[in-house]
């Protein structure tokens, strides 16, 4: 066998044992492909006033851009409800978006369309995102 042949034939072996480890671990599976998702939602919860109570659904990956909705408990212990964000890491740094709990009525547009422009849909209830 030639030294080249060798070296194929002994990554195919170990993608291919790699691939028995995770089909046969179901969770491990599971656990690798919401890794990047955790590190998102990390993100998030270090902009929260209680991070230990944040909820995350609907997560999803545009173009880079970490996309759901949270909830979390704001100062007064109360839930504020299903929130959109979005979170994107340039240069190991991440940037997160989201609506916070003070914003007016033109900030909630502005950062809502922000999120959706980001996200790749529709911001609710302010028409297209452009």
């Amino acid at each position: 066998m030639h030294t080249g042949t060798l070296c194929i034939a002994l990554i195919v072996a170990a993608l291919l044992i790699a691939a028995a480890i995770l089909l046969s671990h179901p969770d491990a599976l599971t656990a690798w492909r919401a890794l990047p998702y955790r590190e998102a939602q990390d993100a998030v919860r270090a902009d929260l006033y209680r991070p230990e109570t944040a909820q995350f659904r609907g997560m999803s990956v545009h173009q880079g851009t970490y996309c759901g909705e949270e909830n979390a408990y704001n100062r007064l212990g109360y839930a504020i409800g299903f929130q959109p964000f979005s979170a994107s890491q340039v240069a190991g740094r991440w940037f997160v978006y989201m609506v916070p709990g003070d914003a007016n009525a033109h900030e909630r547009v502005v950062i809502l369309k922000l999120i959706a422009g980001l996200c790749g849909q529709h911001a609710p209830g302010t028409g297209a995102a452009s």
